[in-house]
């Protein structure tokens, strides 16, 4: 398998989601062909396919059910700020499209979210917890409570459970609220994104953050 048809490839599974069945097939043939470009002398070749097979391991896809009416359809939202903000039309809330620690480049969010611990050692020169750390962001940006963070939940997919082409490259995993445990001071309510299921974490834990704001 050349090159240019390692590239065809590449495209269908960036672009298309329909095209998703195709990456999990042959990603186990890329792997091959990955450990049999060791042995070529061109170093061109190599390059490429190392960079392919690091692209596509950082990639997140949900898993989607089309026999289950969509929860959070795309028309639900609308893109403001550049496309760096997301207003959702039925909450009158206002996100980040983006995780706490991505950025958008304007196609897709890029780099690892941040997953930091409740007590802020991640950031303990911007307060000791990470209400106090998303509200030093200024405009309003703050820790979603429970019920705000469970508004995004898209019932009909998994891995993330959420819409992902309103809010690309999520996580799966837990994402911090602002509200309390009833039962113990030192748990916090989550909602992991994995299936769409809310916890309670206890504040030693680690999740990512996904900052709000109101209209």
């Amino acid at each position: 398998m050349g090159v240019r048809v390692i590239a065809c490839m590449y495209v269908l599974c960036v672009h298309t989601s329909k095209a998703m069945p195709f990456y999990v097939l042959y990603q186990s043939r890329l792997v091959e062909e990955l450990t049999l470009s060791l042995h070529k002398e061109n170093t061109m070749y190599k390059l490429m396919m190392a960079t392919l097979l690091l692209t596509f391991s950082g990639m997140n896809y949900a898993f989607c059910n089309n026999a289950i009416i969509r929860t959070a359809p795309d028309s639900r939202y609308e893109l403001l700020n550049s496309n760096t903000e997301v207003k959702d039309k039925k909450t009158g809330l206002i996100w980040q499209r983006c995780s706490l620690g991505q950025t958008w480049n304007g196609t897709a969010c890029i780099s690892d979210a941040l997953s930091p611990y409740w007590v802020n050692t991640s950031f303990p020169s911007q307060g000791n917890n990470i209400l106090q750390t998303v509200k030093n962001m200024g405009n309003g940006w703050r820790v979603p409570n429970i019920k705000e963070l469970d508004s995004l939940i898209e019932q009909a997919c998994y891995s993330p459970s959420i819409n992902e082409v309103i809010f690309p490259n999520t996580p799966s995993g837990g994402y911090w609220s602002s509200s309390p445990a009833a039962h113990d001071g030192h748990y916090v309510w989550v909602v992991d994104f994995t299936y769409g299921s809310n916890n309670t974490a206890d504040k030693t834990a680690r999740a990512y953050v996904r900052p709000v704001r109101s209209e």
